[in-house]
């Protein structure tokens, strides 16, 4: 019942020409876990376009779009990295979340390569970068054995145990 609130403030707001970016941040905020995240992307988009520029709102949005299925997303994600290195990456180094979206994105697409640079400069060890690691190697015979290795040190990690599992059903 909120969220209709936030929607018809919204509405009045755009019929008289009004921007509000703060109110579109919360309404991609309010619709981004629901069956809305295609509006709530589009909201994201107002607020940051109207000068609502925040790096969570930024990081928030890449990883909504991740989650959607189309290649319309994919396309309007480099904008996303463009605008977030322009104003958040001068001079240091980027966060371990927008390295593994920027990761997670290349490999969506099947650019292990592209993915294997970016995380080429990630330093740390966490077991999140070791999957992406994993995935982003050249052949799908390298990626089910790092895959497997990593299992085997992790057994309880569902998703290692997951993504094996649609290895070999890809396989019949």
């Amino acid at each position: 019942k909120g969220i209709k609130y936030f929607y018809e403030a919204d509405q009045q707001q755009r019929a008289s020409g009004i921007s509000n970016p703060k109110l579109d941040e919360r309404l991609f905020y309010a619709l981004r876990e629901g069956e809305y995240q295609g509006l709530a992307l589009q909201y994201a988009v107002r607020a940051l376009v109207s000068g609502g520029r925040s790096e969570r709102l930024l990081i928030d949005g890449m990883q909504t779009m991740l989650q959607l299925r189309g290649s319309q997303y994919l396309g309007e994600m480099s904008q996303f990295f463009d605008m977030y290195e322009k104003y958040y990456g001068q001079g240091r180094n980027f966060p371990d979340e927008y390295v593994a979206i920027r990761a997670n994105y290349y490999l969506r697409q099947g650019k292990y390569q592209e993915a294997q640079k970016v995380l080429a400069a990630y330093q740390g060890d966490k077991e999140e970068f070791k999957i992406l690691q994993a995935r982003s190697l050249d052949t799908e015979a390298a990626r089910v054995a790092a895959s497997m290795e990593l299992a085997l040190q992790n057994p309880a990690n569902l998703n290692l145990v997951n993504m094996l599992y649609n290895f070999y059903m890809a396989e019949g």
